[in-house]
């Protein structure tokens, strides 16, 4: 699943949150071994929406904060986190998700892995 933050100049912003109960279907996903990818934004996100992308790595139990409006992240573990039972998350950045910078081998090793590649 791939999970791109919004785009800063999004029409309609109050679209831009993910609910409460979709966050508990993606925290589900991961926890039954599925693979969620986290684009971060393209430019900084100045809207409360943000939030609701810190709740659900708080729900996924991830010690990673989102900064810069979503363009960064930081924390204790801000590489691909692994799931115990077999689920992960990654995070790239806009310019990685879009190919203008190339993913570091041991990302891209992981995704290939949790996706049976490898």
């Amino acid at each position: 699943m791939i999970l791109p933050l919004p785009d800063a100049d999004t029409f309609m912003k109050d679209f831009m949150a993910i609910s409460e109960e979709q966050i508990g279907f993606i925290v589900n996903y991961v926890e039954k071994g599925g693979l969620l990818v986290v684009v971060l934004a393209r430019k900084e996100i100045n809207h409360p929406s943000i939030e609701s992308y810190k709740l659900l790595f708080e729900k996924l139990r991830w010690a990673v904060k989102l900064e810069n409006g979503g363009r960064s992240v930081s924390g204790t573990s801000t590489g691909n986190l692994e799931i115990e039972n077999g689920g992960g998350v990654v995070i790239l950045s806009w310019d990685e998700a879009t190919g203008k910078s190339a993913i570091d081998e041991e990302t891209m090793g992981f995704i290939e892995f949790k996706l049976g590649l490898r």
